[in-house]
């Protein structure tokens, strides 16, 4: 299937309009885990669930997530469950929700110094099959939006050359 899309959030081409952006919402599994380095981390859920509340009385048009969903890392037993609270929490959004993976959700760039394991193409489908593509675009308001998975670059790999040459064909076709 295809990696990389174009979704369509069309809007008036003069008509303001509000977007919700959020990152490092660092969910973690309920009952909390272990995996904590500050006493602040077992505030993140509920912090990530009242801002979903707020923003969503600002009746945004999308929504798009920085990355790191979650606190936890691919590689985790934990993994798994903290993504499907993630997917809880901010399917209370009313509005389209676009989310870019972060070093905790997909892995982080190959570097002996990264404390998330190397991304790879594994990762981004696990991602992926929950959020959808982990680069992609869309036009609302007069605007083309982008987005990129960034643990990709300089990965050196199959799937970074394929977000590269999708973006260099998204960006021909919007000028």
């Amino acid at each position: 299937g295809d990696i990389g899309h174009q979704a369509h959030y069309h809007g008036s081409m003069s008509a303001p309009f509000t977007v919700a952006v959020f990152a490092d919402t660092h969910i973690r599994p309920e009952p909390l885990d272990t995996q904590a380095g500050y006493p602040s981390d077992a505030e993140h859920n509920g912090r990530a669930r009242q801002a979903v509340r707020t923003m969503a009385q600002r009746h945004p048009r999308f929504a798009v997530h920085l990355g790191d969903l979650t606190h936890t890392l691919p590689t985790l037993p934990t993994y798994d469950a903290a993504m499907d609270l993630a997917r809880d929490i901010f399917r209370r959004l009313p509005c389209p929700l676009v989310v870019v993976p972060g070093n905790h959700d997909v892995g982080d760039k190959p570097d002996s110094h990264a404390t998330a394991p190397p991304v790879d193409a594994d990762s981004c489908a696990r991602f992926e099959a929950r959020w959808g593509a982990s680069w992609q675009s869309w036009d609302h308001g007069g605007c083309h939006f982008v987005v990129l998975n960034s643990a990709l670059f300089n990965a050196d790999s199959e799937i970074e050359r394929a977000q590269g040459a999708w973006l260099a064909q998204d960006l021909v076709g919007h000028g």
